[in-house]
């Protein structure tokens, strides 16, 4: 048995490059993670605090705006107009090679398939709950159809 529960992660990181910090690989997946459930929370919530169809297609034409805004930015930069030394840091940016993930060699993908069923099964189970309740009580219930 190894001391540390991130040894192998570690011994991954290292033979990736032997300058790697640990920690800041972790933050850097961590990052990543959150960056992934806050964008969903955000589309949940987009969706179920719009009133009509309306309101949810213009909510995602200006998160697709944002979005663009963005790539469009980093395309600026990659073609030098905010100086040569911005152009060569978002070069670097753009072609650094990062591990996709760590796994155990002996189920490659079993534990990233049961994290992702067991994430997914409780958002389902959230957003379930987020409609039933309301409806149960009384608060969205329609009675008349238009």
């Amino acid at each position: 048995l190894s001391a540390s529960p991130f040894s192998r992660f570690k011994r991954v990181i290292w033979y990736v490059r032997n300058d790697a910090h640990f920690f800041g690989y972790m933050l850097s997946y961590i990052l990543r993670f959150l960056q992934g459930l806050l964008s969903n929370v955000a589309t949940f919530f987009l969706i179920f605090t719009s009133v009509t169809a309306k309101d949810v297609v213009l909510n995602f034409a200006a998160i697709n705006f944002i979005s663009g805004i963005d790539e469009t930015a980093f395309a600026s930069v990659l073609k030098g107009r905010f100086g040569q030394k911005m152009k060569k840091k978002a070069l670097q940016v753009k072609t650094k090679q990062l591990p996709e993930y760590v796994t155990d060699k002996r189920h490659p993908l079993l534990r990233t398939y049961i994290l992702t069923f067991f994430t997914l099964i409780a958002m389902c189970t959230f957003a379930f709950a987020f409609v039933l309740v309301p409806q149960m009580s009384g608060e969205f219930l329609v009675e008349q159809y238009r």
